[in-house]
């Protein structure tokens, strides 16, 4: 039976930046010489919506991290947002996100009653230098009128294709006339147009919402969706939800349940079929963050591999839940992201908020 052995881990950034915003959401890839490139978002106030993010780069496999700049002039343009990178087969990073204006101290960029976003776009970004300069954001056009919320990455198919995925959220009065759905819009163009989507995650009553989206491409060329669902209606977490297509993203087989238990889930596809996934698991005895592989096709997700790394204190941070927002807003840890190094060894980074240190903890380790 296989076992974790974990080489390193703890917190590898936790320190604020000069405005003391402090760093939360990160997303990991790794660059073909087995340098880390991390996208991580800095909030000035937890759960507000005031936030960027920057890129650092370690080229020590995590040991160190050296902090190359903001994805985008944030101060100057009145912004705030995310963006979660990825990388292309020719060493091209793409950055995925949202963007809204950013909020007047003490105010959030979601209504407190309804829970429900304000104006929010779906953008990307692209850097041809590793990172270090990126082109202005650009928006997505979306197939759904409500603003969107993205979990994931810009997935880049061997055919060209740019897959960017997404949900739809609950708009400023708290309506979303297409909860239950999720979609990737797709480019042919790397970028330059947005013509089709495909929906990857559908509930036809409209109960269950998806969220925390992620597509990536497996070892034979299908494309694997992966979603966070939740039953809004019960406000219970249901096992997370995956799809495949086998025609390039044009359409998905009906989404089924991995089997796991838990909540923002990250993929990424292994040369030898499988794929890794890194969970959330808010509830539980203990909570925290879950390393799997499986072998998934169209019948099952055929989970060979789960384990907790790291086990958290508790899986809320035991603030005001009154709206989905609110509740979103007060999770202790979350967002895992995974990536492989070239000896097979995994790399797990996530955001948590222990005691009275916010910040991206990580877990280096391999499977025997």
């Amino acid at each position: 039976m296989k076992r974790v052995e974990i080489f390193s881990e703890g917190y590898f950034l936790s320190q604020p930046d000069e405005n003391g915003a402090y760093p939360r959401h990160c997303q990991i890839v790794r660059l073909a010489d087995d340098t880390l490139i991390a996208s991580v978002g800095f909030h000035l106030e937890i759960g507000t919506g005031r936030s960027y993010s920057r890129i650092f780069r370690s080229d020590d496999r995590g040991s160190s991290w050296q902090d190359q700049g903001p994805m985008w002039d944030w101060h100057s343009s009145g912004k705030s947002g995310r963006l979660n990178v990825s990388r292309t087969r020719n060493g091209k990073l793409l950055g995925l996100g949202m963007l809204w204006d950013t909020p007047a101290a003490g105010e959030t960029y979601y209504d407190r009653k309804t829970g429900g976003a304000s104006h929010t776009e779906l953008i990307f970004s692209v850097s041809d230098d590793q990172g270090v300069s990126w082109s202005p954001v650009r928006s997505i056009p979306m197939c759904y009128p409500e603003p969107p919320e993205v979990g994931g990455v810009i997935c880049a198919t061997r055919q060209g294709d740019w897959l960017a995925p997404f949900a739809p959220w609950l708009d400023h009065t708290g309506t979303n006339a297409n909860q239950g759905k999720a979609a990737v819009m797709i480019s042919h163009d790397q970028g330059e147009s947005w013509p089709d989507f495909a929906e990857f995650m559908e509930d036809p009553s409209g109960k269950i919402a998806y969220q925390e989206v992620w597509v990536e491409e497996m070892a034979d060329g299908g494309l694997l969706g992966i979603a966070y669902a939740r039953d809004m209606e019960a406000g219970e977490d249901l096992p997370v939800q995956y799809s495949i297509s086998r025609d390039g993203g044009k359409s998905f087989c009906s989404n089924r349940s991995t089997t796991l238990i838990g909540q923002t889930t990250a993929v990424h596809a292994l040369p030898d079929g499988r794929v890794a996934c890194a969970f959330n698991r808010r509830y539980g005895n203990p909570p925290g963050v879950g390393f799997a592989t499986a072998r998934p096709d169209e019948k099952g997700f055929h989970l060979e591999f789960e384990e907790i790394l790291w086990k958290a204190v508790a899986g809320f941070r035991e603030e005001d839940q009154d709206t989905e927002a609110m509740y979103w807003a007060d999770f202790a840890f979350g967002e895992p992201r995974i990536a492989t190094f070239s000896d097979g060894s995994f790399f797990v980074g996530f955001w948590c908020h222990e005691k009275d240190i916010h910040g991206s903890r990580y877990c280096h380790f391999r499977l025997r």
